[in-house]
């Protein structure tokens, strides 16, 4: 066979099946270094690595026919399962029915990309063009899926395992994840064009390693920790299993709180304020107006506590504010929040409710009360509080939560506009604090808008957040906090996470762990996971302590900026691929 014809059979093979086999593998090659990346075994250079397989594959079938890219594409879409159905096994106790189309939809973005891949470079030129090509169509796919998408799920983007890197993670406060993502995916984009072609190595290699000495020259720019703010706080860790919070009882919700109060009172005399978990008040959702107005209509539980057979309504809410004018220190209370609640009674003997809004919310607590501001969460967790397309139609989304998620409800409003949370301290002096909840850390734009405290900078972010969705997937957890780590190096400020269920911890303005003296109530857990060079108690019940770490000297050109990079990123993902579309060019 001549040289000719034996690339004619590699660039064309001659059966459909060999493109959906190539494909299959390349995503598999995906996935596994995917996994490699990510916790628990988080080898950050794995990163580099990961998007080599689907770059090469998008740049070999673009010289095929459309229906060698299709099989391809959905090759590499069934390939890259694993690195979803692995990281996120934790949603099928979650929704088994939701678990397998949430799956097919993330694993269709490496198909997704080497389709856009494929067509991008027809239009291409050189070797360093094509680079360039490759790697822009990697970061707007990242994009779309991360902030577009049904208001996006940003997830084990490529950019993520380098908050672990030495020296180039600084440039994150300057680039964001997106950006560094950017540049990790252009130096892949130069291997893959290394391999294929030695005709301008020198070029080419540039294309490898000009990325990593930009993200070191850019860390460079990144702004100093400032100076120690001498504040300590205290982190109550809550393990409450997801399962068990769906159905307790109220009984369950009065011992529990018996247990986090006597958790809460050890860290009398040891911090100036204290953090609880999202939704970790049980009983029914609070404002100081609804407390008054169950405490006027008379509201109360029917409990089999002995003694205790009838509790009022207000019995949690009242319990935390006896329990913080105990202490003498401010509380950030995780719970369900409520406007304009209003309370009668029925002609069969029920009681009918009305109210205005129905909020996941952040309280504070000072002074032995409730204080009337409080932030709502502004944006809600897809699949999780809210269902994309689904939730516009009620009765439909009632009957899919019934087959689907074990009668989970989503009749959560978003939070109107950020609140910011002012918390007293000893000697007339007070911190100001943003508090994301949950999923809002994944959100680079919510935290951004939280972190600049509406023109005057945070002096850090509380993340209250429960984790106990992720049941006993730890790497979950750690991804999960990775995701905080890079809010925090963004927007140059600290960041207090309380999660039930851990990771529990305290993250210094560049995205570091800062240190804590944990307590144990309940002795040494049985679970744990390293992540950013600190082990992590989980699923075990603690109090943390720690001092709040100083924010940078000055705002991160990225909190200044904004989503710039990403939505660049975004339009060159479009010009690159009307120029694909146009080049004229044909398969081979």
């Amino acid at each position: 066979m001549s040289p000719v014809a034996r690339s004619a059979t590699l660039v064309r093979p001659t059966k459909g099946l060999h493109w959906a086999l190539f494909g299959l593998a390349a995503g598999f090659a995906y996935a596994i270094l995917g996994l490699l990346a990510s916790d628990p075994i988080a080898w950050w250079s794995m990163a580099l690595l990961a998007p080599v397989p689907l770059m090469a594959l998008g740049l070999f079938v673009s010289r095929a026919g459309r229906r060698a890219v299709w099989r391809a594409a959905a090759g590499a879409w069934v390939g890259s399962l694993p690195l979803w159905v692995i990281t996120h096994a934790w949603m099928f106790k979650v929704s088994p029915v939701g678990f397998f189309p949430g799956m097919l939809l993330q694993g269709s973005w490496a198909g997704v990309y080497v389709l856009l891949a494929a067509i991008a470079v027809r239009g291409r030129g050189g070797p360093v063009v094509t680079a360039f090509t490759l790697a822009i169509m990697w970061s707007f796919v990242e994009v779309f899926r991360g902030s577009v998408l049904f208001g996006g799920y940003a997830w084990l983007l490529i950019g993520h395992p380098l908050i672990d890197a030495p020296l180039v993670f600084k440039s994150g406060a300057v680039l964001g994840a997106y950006g560094v993502g950017f540049a990790v995916a252009l130096s892949a984009a130069g291997i893959v064009m290394l391999a294929r072609s030695r005709d301008d190595a020198m070029r080419v290699g540039a294309v490898i390693i000009a990325p990593w000495l930009v993200m070191g020259l850019l860390g460079l720019l990144a702004p100093a920790p400032g100076q120690e703010t001498g504040t300590r706080v205290a982190i109550i860790q809550t393990n409450v299993p997801q399962d068990n919070r769906m159905s307790w009882s109220i009984e369950d919700q009065v011992r529990l709180l018996e247990e986090f109060t006597a958790m809460t009172a050890t860290a009398r005399g040891r911090a100036d304020f204290v953090v609880w978990p999202e939704t970790m008040l049980p009983g029914p959702p609070i404002s100081p107006q609804a407390l008054e107005e169950m405490r006027r209509f008379g509201l109360v539980y029917s409990t089999k506590i002995p003694g205790a057979e009838q509790l009022p309504a207000t019995i949690f809410a009242d319990e935390v504010a006896m329990l913080q004018r105990d202490l003498g220190v401010p509380m950030i209370v995780g719970a369900t929040g409520i406007d304009g609640l209003k309370l009668t009674s029925t002609a069969d003997g029920y009681v009918d409710q009305e109210e205005a809004g129905f909020y996941n919310s952040a309280h504070l607590f000072i002074d032995g009360r409730l204080s009337a501001t409080r932030y709502d969460k502004l944006k809600l967790t897809i699949f999780g509080e809210v269902l994309p397309l689904v939730s516009r139609w009620e009765w439909l989304e009632k009957k899919l939560l019934a087959i689907g998620a074990g009668g989970m409800r989503f009749d959560l409003d978003a939070g109107r506009r950020p609140v910011w949370l002012d918390v007293p301290l000893p000697d007339d002096y007070s911190i100001r604090v943003g508090t994301p909840i949950c999923f809002e850390v994944a959100y680079a734009g919510v935290s951004r808008k939280l972190a600049r405290g509406g023109g005057d900078r945070v002096d850090a972010l509380v993340n209250l957040t429960n984790d106990g969705w992720f049941s006993t997937s730890d790497s979950g957890r750690a991804m999960h906090l990775k995701l905080a780590r890079w809010r925090a190096l963004e927007n140059g400020v600290p960041i207090v996470r309380a999660a039930n269920t851990g990771i529990s911890t305290i993250i210094d303005a560049q995205g570091r762990i800062a240190p804590t003296d944990a307590t144990m109530p309940e002795g040494p857990g049985e679970h744990a996971i390293a992540t950013g060079g600190t082990r992590f108690a989980t699923r075990t019940p603690q109090v943390l302590v720690g001092e709040v770490p100083g924010r940078t000297t000055k705002a991160t050109l990225y909190s200044r900026l904004g989503f710039v990079t990403p939505w660049l990123i975004f339009l060159a993902g479009l010009v690159v691929l009307v120029r694909g579309l146009g080049s004229g060019r044909r398969p081979a």
